[in-house]
């Protein structure tokens, strides 16, 4: 192997220039910012599902404890 040749990666480089590099960077950089930001969304999201599940559960057995006490309340008017 000669090593004497610059690397391939080189020549890209020196092709697209300082700028070029500082754009691809910063371009990395807000990819990198909006995954983090989704990562948060679905984070919240699961989250806020959670929640929504338990007061779900929670309504329900309101419910559950009204139907019977509204059975409860109509044997003592039966009465």
């Amino acid at each position: 192997m000669d090593t004497s040749k610059p690397h391939p990666v080189l020549y890209a480089l020196a092709f697209i220039g300082f700028s070029g590099v500082c754009t691809i960077a910063a371009f990395c950089a807000r990819v990198g910012a909006a995954q983090e930001q989704l990562t948060q969304v679905v984070g919240t999201q699961a989250k806020e599902g959670e929640t929504l599940a338990t007061l779900v559960k929670y309504e329900a057995v309101d419910q559950y404890k009204i139907d019977t006490l509204e059975k409860q309340v109509d044997k003592m008017e039966a009465k």
